[in-house]
């Protein structure tokens, strides 16, 4: 089952500026992507163990489809399949127009440097602990030097958590 998740993902997927596109995707928000792929095939595999696995496959391969109308009729399936509790919790977090406009890199307006880095700066300090480490981590690996001042502040977090991963991220650093 997750392999079929796995193998429908494809990192640096909607919104990274494609190759050829003259429009180089930055780091932080190619991680951003990856991570919101991430969490949505995260859920997919948690409908898969309540659901039959094989709408929640069908439902998610659909929905990654290019064609406007084969997302619509997933959509549709995944708003009959599930319970109204499961359906008020889970649309607001799928986001249906994201799959339904699913916009290109081309026609997207790119973050600027500055907002980039702020959306990364929020997401160190979100008390999101795995979205914490993994910006550290970038931070730290691509070597984002407008950002070095929160590793720095992460070494004295209260967090126990984020003080190892800003010192695991500094030794990557080094």
């Amino acid at each position: 089952m997750a392999q079929s998740f796995r193998r429908n993902t494809r990192h640096g997927g909607r919104g990274a500026a494609s190759p050829g596109s003259g429009r180089p995707a930055t780091v932080p928000l190619q991680l951003l992507q990856i991570l919101v792929e991430e969490q949505i095939q995260q859920i997919f595999q948690l409908l898969a163990l309540i659901y039959r696995p094989e709408d929640i496959c069908l439902i998610y391969s659909q929905l990654r489809e290019s064609e406007a109308h084969i997302r619509a009729d997933a959509i549709e399936l995944l708003d009959n399949l599930l319970d109204p509790g499961m359906r008020t919790m889970l649309f607001p977090i799928l986001d249906e127009n994201r799959f339904l406009e699913r916009i290109d890199a081309e026609d997207a307006a790119p973050l600027n440097a500055k907002d980039t880095y702020r959306l990364l700066r929020e997401g160190i300090w979100d008390h999101h602990p795995w979205l914490s480490v993994v910006i550290l981590t970038l931070v730290s690996r691509h070597r984002l030097d407008p950002l070095r001042e929160d590793l720095a502040r992460a070494l004295d977090s209260p967090s126990e958590l984020l003080r190892l991963a800003a010192k695991a991220a500094q030794q990557l650093a080094a």
